[in-house]
């Protein structure tokens, strides 16, 4: 049997982070959907799924695109 090295994969610590990391990604990715099936069964939530959905966009816009405006004054 051979066995190969793949870089920082091969340490068991950061195989335990990426794995983490993951799964987190995973999670984080899996709450529009969660959230479009829980407003969905609610009466009238056809109507109320935009709005959360965009709640929930919104602050991550909101963290990447000020420091962005801030950095380009900068220079």
């Amino acid at each position: 049997m051979v066995r190969y090295k793949i870089g920082a994969l091969s340490r068991p610590a950061f195989r335990w982070f990426y794995l983490g990391r993951v799964i987190s990604l995973f999670g984080s990715a899996m709450t529009p959907v969660a959230l479009a099936f829980a407003v969905l069964q609610v009466r009238s939530g056809q109507h109320l799924l935009g709005f959360i959905l965009a709640a929930e966009i919104l602050p991550n816009i909101r963290k990447s695109a000020i420091p962005q405006l801030y950095i380009g004054r900068k220079k």
